[in-house]
């Protein structure tokens, strides 16, 4: 996968999968082409999932002409261990100390609230789109 250069080592950017979900999961939002079927026509091709690092700095963002983001899921994970879905307590984050189209956080088991594999490096997977 590529590494997004504008972002720290541990950042990869994936568009349009469901490779990302955790440990053979299927995520019923998403159809094959890792399209939500919800959401409206003109968001569809601008899906966007971020995977980061237990620790690790991680900004999602959506730039002009699109004004606002809209998060779709988002789990807290070590394959073959455990893993959390923490989508709203991210929203609600994001909500409170975002903007409507930029969002910068640290993923910990103190800011997420839960840990799903005690004493592992944890994996942050964000799906948002932009409008």
């Amino acid at each position: 996968m590529p590494q997004n250069s504008s972002s720290p080592d541990s950042v990869t950017t994936m568009t349009n999968r469901t490779s990302f979900l955790p440990f053979g999961e299927s995520n019923s939002n998403l159809n094959k082409q890792g399209r939500n079927d919800k959401l409206p026509t003109c968001a569809k091709p601008f899906i966007r999932t971020i995977l980061g690092t237990e620790g690790a700095l991680l900004t999602i963002n959506c730039r002009r002409p699109y004004t606002s983001l809209k998060i779709v899921i988002v789990y807290y994970a070590v394959p073959g261990c455990g893993h959390a879905d923490v989508t709203e307590k991210v929203i609600s984050y994001c909500d409170s100390h975002g903007t409507e189209t930029y969002c910068t956080l640290i993923p910990s088991n103190q800011n997420m609230g839960v840990d799903p594999c005690y004493a592992t490096t944890k994996q942050f997977i964000i799906t948002y789109y932009c409008i």
